[in-house]
């Protein structure tokens, strides 16, 4: 019942959001300056107050909820980028085909609005799904290679000295994990902070991408079709993700995280995941984040032909 509510509210929010665009009222439907020179993409039209202002061009169509299809849009609108042909074709045919699936923008749209977004940035960062590749253990090669030998031996060391009531050695090996986790906090803390910072609109970038994959258009040069996704496929990829970054959000209890730390290395397991993680997955999120970008660029075209 509450998933069903929560439905309810977000397409409601939606609906009556199209519905003051429809009737040009921006000034309700925005309380706040829409700025198109934040990404630094400056023609003759960034300051025309009919594109930029806020009742201006921009400010209507925009539909987007996330950074690259917002900026991508942009460039789309004042034409900043040369494009092909072939470029100019598949998006025209992309405008058509949704043009005919009302529903489907709709639900696009609702789906990556559900997303937790953080506080003042306004859209979804696809970007540390794919951009961010921790060069840590590359610096550290000694200490990727030695910590979990070195972990595991001491534990079995320990609990083998309390078996046979001898000194034990477990004092020291706590304090050289308190000793490793305090010189490498920071650089840890930095590797891990921007997968942290995207757990929430994970369900929802999931979500969104499972309706991609089956949804029946030509998505032929978009990268998402080359990998031929399906929700099997990318529920088991965000669930190992998923699971990664919770278990690095540890990092919002101190006390349990140094604690973990200091028993077990934890923050260099989590970074050891996630590096596996990423060698297997990061082309394909990729392909994935870049898609739902340049869809998202591509619905306030769609949106605009349902209201005109």
């Amino acid at each position: 019942i509450n998933l069903f509510m929560l439905r309810l509210i977000s397409y409601e929010s939606l609906l009556s959001r199209e519905v003051l665009r429809a009737e040009f009222k921006l000034d309700t439907l925005y309380d706040y300056d829409i700025a198109i020179n934040k990404f630094e993409l400056k023609n003759h039209f960034h300051r025309d107050i009919g594109v930029s202002g806020k009742n201006g061009l921009f400010t209507y169509l925009n539909t987007t909820k996330t950074l690259g299809g917002e900026k991508s849009f942009l460039e789309n609108l004042l034409r900043l980028k040369p494009e092909s042909i072939e470029q100019i074709i598949f998006r025209q045919k992309i405008v058509k085909e949704l043009s005919l699936k009302e529903y489907t923008s709709l639900k696009f749209l609702r789906i990556l609005e559900e997303a937790h977004i953080e506080e003042g940035s306004g859209k979804i960062n696809l970007a540390p799904l794919f951009r961010y590749e921790s060069k840590f253990f590359d610096r550290k090669k000694i200490l990727s290679r030695i910590y979990k030998p070195y972990i595991l031996l001491g534990w079995i060391l320990s609990v083998y000295l309390f078996i046979i009531d001898s000194p034990p050695i477990t004092a020291s090996i706590f304090l050289i994990n308190t000793i490793l986790f305090i010189l490498n906090r920071k650089e840890i803390g930095l590797a891990l902070k921007s997968f942290k910072n995207i757990q929430n609109e994970i369900p929802s970038i999931k979500r969104a991408a499972t309706y991609l994959s089956g949804v029946s258009i030509d998505l032929g040069q978009l990268e998402f079709s080359k990998y031929q996704f399906n929700q099997a496929s990318i529920k088991v990829m965000f669930k190992k993700l998923d699971d990664i970054i919770s278990r690095i959000s540890m990092q919002n209890a101190p006390f349990i995280h140094y604690l973990l730390n200091m028993l077990f290395l934890w923050d260099l397991w989590q970074l050891t995941a996630l590096a596996k993680w990423q060698k297997e997955y990061r082309e394909k999120m990729k392909a994935i984040a870049e898609s739902l970008e340049i869809i998202d660029s591509i619905l306030p075209f769609v949106i605009f032909r349902f209201h005109n």
